[in-house]
């Protein structure tokens, strides 16, 4: 009884030879149009980013070395989509560069609008300064000529008392006019600010006393251990400055008022001096001109001493302001 073993094996085809040779064509075409896809969208993609990365740099350079010729900033690169970009941009290029060129020129006429309507300010100012003393002082000379002959002398000596009067009222108007004009030169000293300010009060503390006026002087107790080291001003020209805000507290307070003056250190620093009166303070029409020249609410001013003043604080670096108080004037000069 043999156990009988047989083995079969049969070839099934499952594609023909034509078919699978088809199909590997087929994929090598696609994987060819996919490598040259990918090949040209990379060539794209670089030449956009150098575009794109030269527009950035030339922008760049633009934004800080920009002139008014307004060259164009990049050339066309060939691609639509990128060029539409540069054109636009050099589009704007150029309309920016005019818009300058127009806000250069129209700036420029405004200086000189500026300047010529504060000359006519200053010119109208002085005529009119300068015409009342002359008015006064002809007004004088025809009575004297007029007069009898018996009062004849005597008229003629009050004239020309009058006339050296008002002469001496154009001197000074004309000296406060050359220095107001003339630049200021600032030469910085260390100052006992104790001692500077006591000056400035005993100056004018008899014209004070004959009214009766308080001059006070307010300091701060740690502002001479941090200042008095420091180069802080030009002990004549600052001088000058507060001389005059006294000299304009004194015309405005009336008898028997108070006038206060101090310094102290301000948080930043800086030296903060002040001039505070009690009189009837600034109308709301002159805040706004106070410091122009010939600027006053004084009907014997020449509107000179505060634009003095200013043109002292400035060259010095620092600023005035009328600032906000209760009541009367106070001004205050930051260094």
């Amino acid at each position: 009884n043999s156990t009988l073993v047989a083995w079969t094996l049969s070839h099934v085809p499952t594609i023909t030879g034509d078919a699978l040779d088809r199909l590997v064509l087929a994929m090598a075409l696609l994987l060819g149009f996919v490598l040259l896809s990918g090949s040209w969208l990379g060539w794209t993609l670089t030449r956009w980013s150098r575009g794109v990365h030269y527009l950035a740099g030339v922008l760049e350079q633009s934004r800080t070395q920009f002139d008014s010729s307004a060259p164009e900033l990049a050339e066309l690169s060939g691609l639509a989509d990128l060029d539409r970009v540069t054109v636009a941009l050099n589009d704007y290029s150029q309309r920016l560069a005019y818009a300058q060129r127009e806000s250069a020129r129209l700036s420029a006429e405004l200086a000189q609008a500026e300047k010529l309507a504060a000359l006519g300010e200053l010119s109208a100012g002085l005529a009119h300064e300068i015409r009342n003393p002359l008015a006064t002082i002809q007004m004088k000379a025809e009575n004297a000529l007029h007069a009898p002959q018996a009062s004849r002398v005597a008229r003629a000596e009050s004239a020309l008392l009058v006339v050296i009067e008002q002469t001496e009222r154009i001197n000074r108007l004309v000296s406060s006019l050359l220095a107001l004009t003339q630049p200021f030169r600032v030469e910085r000293q260390k100052v006992n600010i104790e001692e500077w300010l006591l000056e400035r009060i005993n100056a004018h503390a008899d014209a004070a006393q004959r009214r009766q006026i308080e001059l006070t002087l307010t300091i701060d107790p740690e502002l001479p251990a941090h200042m008095n080291d420091r180069k802080l001003f030009d002990p004549s020209q600052m001088a000058r400055a507060f001389d005059n805000l006294i000299l304009n507290a004194l015309a405005h307070v009336a008898n028997g008022g108070r006038i206060e003056t101090g310094a102290r250190r301000r948080a930043n620093g800086n030296l903060l001096l002040w001039v505070a009166d009690d009189g009837p303070g600034v109308s709301d029409e002159l805040r706004a001109r106070l410091f122009n020249p010939f600027i006053t609410g004084r009907s014997d001013g020449y509107g000179l001493g505060l634009a003095l003043v200013r043109e002292i604080v400035h060259a010095h670096g620092g600023n005035i302001s009328l600032a906000d108080s209760a009541r009367g004037a106070r001004f205050e000069m930051e260094l």
